[in-house]
């Protein structure tokens, strides 16, 4: 047999026989493998699945308005807008994210105004923080409080026409491309109406937990004030708001806890801090001032003289003040008495703490007569709070004329060094004898018991 393509074949060697393949016969398909629950998965979860992309969409569209209406549950927005916000359908590539911008249809009072806005919703920095929400004005941001208030304003004031047809198709058109927006919907509304309707003691009562108000205010002082120290955490663990923030919310909230506070609060006070608070209250807060606490310890007679006596009593000893004009002074005086003169006082508080006892008739005079009036006086000291009736207060009962009080404190404090502010140098030269002169000149003051 001839070798095939004239190949050789090797002697010796059988040659194996080659079988020929009909192409007649169809060749074998193998078995469709089965896909795996895995494959399937995989598949069904592609981001080009058309059904899957939509329910993304509308899982996020869900969670931000969750979000937005935990906004709108705590929100500091504006107190007088009523409407609605309404999230649109995401276009294509749109997406609706903390942070990210949101188309939404906003509506006020009147259900037929409607308009598009942007907003930017962003979440609590803290724990007990509070949503932020901002809207797209122009080119720029503005906060929810201050675009509310705008739209407010701008619908108060804005003339109303009456609708012909071409408004009313107009209206039409809206309402169609509007449709889907009551889906997701939430309320905006002050959140302080229904506070105002509570009885005044309950909004007191409320508004005093939220600054974490105490029963006694000591303003700060250089001599002790720690810069950036943090006030103290109420019972929940957390910082009390700040008054000038709750003084913001509203007018009439300001209108109700500004006189309740003054009211309210003894203001604590000792040789230094008390003019500088009184002017800066204003004639309104200094009206209702009703509780002072007074503590000027062992200089106590010194600040009493210098500043708060009755004018007769200040020329009469002239009590000088250190690395200062006389005529700085006297201004200073003058504005303390005029300030302190406008307080009508149901409680003072005279702290004796370091006050030496001989001291304390002619100070508790002087504080006695230099307010507007006084209906109590009390004593505090140490954890003992004293009246007017206590045995250790005894000298307190007698009726002592200011000539008398104003002799007694000559003769103890003249020559002691402790005093030596007390009194000027003229004073000191003339001796007893001047005193009297000088007090003999004006009778009809010196006489007098109150």
């Amino acid at each position: 047999m001839a070798p095939v393509n004239g190949a050789r074949t090797p002697i010796g060697r059988p040659q194996t026989p080659t079988r020929q393949i009909s192409l007649s016969t169809p060749p074998t398909t193998p078995s469709r493998a089965t896909s795996s629950p895995s494959s399937r998965s995989t598949s069904s979860r592609s981001p080009r699945n058309r059904a899957n992309t939509a329910y993304v969409k509308e899982v996020e569209r869900k969670t931000f308005l969750e979000h937005l209406r935990k906004w709108s549950l705590n929100h500091d927005a504006s107190c007088h807008f009523h409407g609605s916000i309404s999230i649109l359908p995401p276009k294509i590539g749109e997406t609706y994210k903390i942070g990210q911008s949101a188309r939404c249809v906003l509506t006020n009072d009147s259900k037929d105004a409607k308009k598009i806005v942007t907003i930017r919703l962003f979440e609590p920095v803290r724990k007990y923080g509070h949503y932020r929400l901002a809207v797209r004005c122009g080119s720029g941001w503005m906060s929810a409080r201050d675009f509310f208030n705008k739209e407010y304003s701008t619908r108060r004031h804005q003339p109303r026409y009456s609708v012909g047809l071409l408004n009313l198709e107009m209206l039409a058109s809206y309402r169609a491309v509007f449709e889907e927006e009551a889906k997701a919907t939430i309320t905006v509304r002050p959140l302080f109406h229904s506070f105002m309707k509570l009885p005044a003691e309950l909004q007191q009562l409320i508004l005093g937990y939220t600054i974490g108000k105490q029963e006694t205010y000591t303003p700060p002082q250089r001599t002790y004030e720690v810069p950036g120290c943090p006030p103290p955490k109420n019972a929940w663990g957390r910082f009390p708001t700040k008054l000038s923030s709750v003084l913001t919310v509203s007018k009439k909230i300001n209108s109700l806890i500004c006189p309740w506070v003054y009211k309210t609060t003894f203001f604590q006070f000792t040789t230094c801090g008390l003019t500088n608070f009184l002017w800066l209250a204003g004639p309104t807060n200094r009206s209702n001032i009703k509780k002072l606490w007074l503590g000027f310890g062992n200089c106590a007679l010194l600040h009493a003289l210098r500043w708060l006596a009755p004018d007769e009593v200040f020329e009469l000893f002239d009590p000088p003040l250190a690395f200062f004009s006389n005529g700085l002074q006297l201004l200073w005086r003058c504005q303390i008495q005029d300030l302190v003169k406008t307080l009508h006082l149901s409680v003072l508080v005279i702290d004796l703490h370091s006050v030496p006892w001989r001291d304390i008739p002619i100070v508790v005079r002087v504080l006695r007569q230099c307010f507007g009036s006084v209906e109590t006086v009390r004593f505090n000291l140490g954890w003992t709070q004293l009246t007017m009736d206590d045995a250790l207060l005894g000298n307190l009962k007698h009726q002592f004329t200011w000539a008398q009080l104003c002799r007694d404190a000559y003769a103890r404090c003249r020559n002691d060094r402790h005093y030596a502010g007390c009194f000027g140098a003229k004073r000191i030269l003339d001796g007893p004898e001047g005193l009297e002169r000088d007090i003999a000149a004006n009778l009809e003051f010196f006489t007098r018991t109150g």
